[in-house]
């Protein structure tokens, strides 16, 4: 079982989500550490960077053997822009 870090931008960007799409991706992160299946790629051009999809919307991530640390969920149409872009290489 892989450890979850959210780090602050992520948490902010949960905090402006309806509480079901959080339940959502929480889960779908508890799932992810613990059997490491889910919808996930990882991101063209960011070494290390991945995604996980719930619904419509996707939790950017890197991940080592223990930790998963997530720094990004944002809605699909919003998660590949410039602003996603400048936080993915701040991670």
């Amino acid at each position: 079982m892989k450890k979850l870090e959210f780090r602050a931008s992520a948490i902010k960007d949960m905090r402006s989500l309806d509480a079901r799409f959080n339940e959502a991706i929480l889960l779908a992160f508890a799932i992810l550490s613990e059997t490491g299946s889910g919808d996930v790629k990882p991101i063209s051009g960011s070494r290390g960077c991945y995604r996980l999809r719930v619904g419509g919307y996707r939790a950017e991530f890197t991940m080592s053997d223990s930790v998963i640390d997530v720094y990004l969920i944002e809605k699909r149409g919003d998660a590949y822009g410039k602003k996603s872009y400048k936080r993915r290489k701040a991670a």
